[in-house]
C-alpha cells in the first residue's frame, strides 16, 4: 500500500497548479492523471506502482481545488517521474 503522506501538495485554482506543474517539471516529474476523486487516484498510484515499479519517490499525488462558478472542484492530480517508462505530460518538452 502507497505508504507516503495523504498528499504531497495542495494547490488552489490554476496559477498555483501551474507553479507547481513547473516546479514539479524541474525537478523530473509530468502529469500522468487525473480525477475526480482521490480513491480513482489512489487506484492508479498504485496501478503504476504495481505496471512499472515505481518507488514512492518517484510519484506525487496533489490536491487541486478550484472555484467553478458558485461550486468549489476538486481534482486529484497524479504525478510521476519522467523516464520511469510512465507517459508523462511535461509541457514544451
Amino acid at each position: 500500500m502507497w505508504k507516503r503522506r495523504l498528499v504531497e501538495d495542495v494547490t488552489f485554482g490554476l496559477a498555483q497548479e501551474v507553479a507547481l506543474r513547473q516546479r514539479y517539471q524541474k525537478d523530473g516529474f509530468g502529469l500522468e492523471s487525473a480525477f475526480g476523486s482521490e480513491r480513482q487516484a489512489r487506484a492508479r498510484i498504485e496501478e503504476l506502482r504495481r505496471k512499472f515499479g515505481l518507488a514512492e519517490a518517484d510519484i506525487r499525488l496533489v490536491q487541486n481545488m478550484a472555484k467553478v462558478g458558485p461550486k468549489e472542484r476538486t481534482t486529484w492530480q497524479v504525478y510521476a517521474k519522467a523516464g520511469m517508462g510512465v507517459s508523462v505530460f511535461l509541457p514544451g518538452g
